[in-house]
Parts: C-alpha cells; structure tokens; sequence
C-alpha cells in the first residue's frame, strides 16, 4: 500500500489552513516515497521537512512500516546517523522523532538510540509499527506484546531522558499504565480508535483519573519502574 495520500504539497497547504485553529499539537509522520530508491531516500525527507516547517509542531522519521518494500532496510545504523546529520545541518526546530519496527535488531535499537536526545538529531524514539505479514502490516491487539517487549528493552539501552512514545495494542485505560510503567513517556491509539470511535481518548482519561486518584498517584510518570 505504501503512504497513499495526495502529496507533500497538497497535505501541507491543507493543514496549514487549519492550523491556526487547531489547539493541540499536530505530528507529521514522514515517510519516503515508495519508488524512491533506498540511497536517494534522505532526499525525500529533507523534501519534507522543508514542505512542512511551519505547521508541524514534531516530525515522526518512519523508516518501519511494512508496506513500503524496502523501508526498513533503513534502520541500519548508517542511514539513520547521515540523516540525523542532515537534520542537524538544517537546524530543524521541531522535536524529531523515530519510528521503529517491533523486530528491530538489538544493535540497530541500541545505535538509533544514541542518536537521540539533548543536543542530537532526534529527540525521541516512537514505538513501534506494525507486525509485517504477508498481507501487510498487523495492528491492535497482537502488536500489543511485541510493542510492550522492545519498550522494555529500550528502556536498558536508551537513558531515561530520551522520550518514548509507545503505541501498539493500547486500548484502555489500564494498558496506558502498564506502557508508562515500563517506561513510556507518552502513548498513541491507532486500531483501537477504528472498533471504539473518536470518544476512546475520552474515556481512557476518566479512566485513568479515576484509578490513579484511587490508588493516589499524582501523575503517571510515578508509575515508572526503570
């Protein structure tokens, strides 16, 4: 399937004329286009950091999802620090963040995780995409383990200055503590949002305040066990 939209200018000159009266932040998830070959792949995303520089208020890099053939080649080491050089030569001032596969390489995990925080490219590390099936990529439900798994893992390689933003199987309230517990830093809906509706985030708040004003946690970083 690819990243099927109507392209970097039309999608920008759409948000940019909303954007003023939106009042929340607005991530752009960037990704290359599908028959860009994987050596000229900076270019696009340099391509849209530039379309998008006044309306994102952070950028996703996603060099993970399964549909584009060949993305996730991208997760070496190699391409990910010349593109973060890239990043830091064009001074881009939104937060940059990074989206990564559940099955990531250790090493790959523990490079990429270098390469962000105070002062470096990225900021933070997004986690994660969907599971690649022969059908495409997997979501909701049987991305939750996997998801909660690379989490945790990344919690031992990253410092916990790095921000995570965990997504994958997250639809209730209590699956938002348990990803905060390992160490997330702030969560993302995605399938559940297709079986419950827009009024799911709602919920999970009332949710949420009410377990923790039972169990008296002021805020959900005291539930961080790493």
């Amino acid at each position: 399937m690819g990243f099927n939209n109507d392209g970097a200018e039309i999608i920008a000159e759409q948000l940019k004329r909303v954007r003023d009266r939106i009042k929340i932040p607005v991530g752009v998830n960037l990704g290359k286009n599908r028959d860009t070959p994987n050596p000229e792949a900076i270019k696009d995303y340099e391509i849209l950091f530039k379309a998008f520089e006044q309306t994102a208020s952070y950028f996703v890099i996603n060099i993970s999802s399964p549909n584009t053939p060949g993305l996730r080649d991208l997760q070496s080491g190699e391409f990910v620090q010349s593109l973060g050089a890239r990043i830091l030569h064009h001074q881009i001032s939104q937060p940059v963040f990074i989206k990564l596969a559940p099955d990531i390489e250790t090493e790959d995990l523990r490079s990429i995780g270098a390469l962000c925080g105070d002062k470096k490219p990225y900021t933070g590390l997004i986690l994660t995409n969907t599971i690649s099936t022969d059908l495409g990529g997997l979501s909701g439900y049987p991305l939750k383990g996997p998801s909660t798994a690379l989490l945790r893992l990344a919690r031992t390689l990253v410092p916990a200055s790095v921000p995570i933003i965990s997504v994958g199987g997250i639809e209730t309230a209590e699956d938002v503590m348990e990803r905060f517990t390992h160490g997330a830093n702030a969560v993302q809906l995605y399938s559940a949002l297709i079986y419950s509706g827009p009024g799911l985030p709602g919920h999970i708040l009332r949710e949420l305040q009410s377990k923790m004003r039972r169990k008296g946690i002021r805020q959900l970083t005291d539930l961080r066990q790493y």
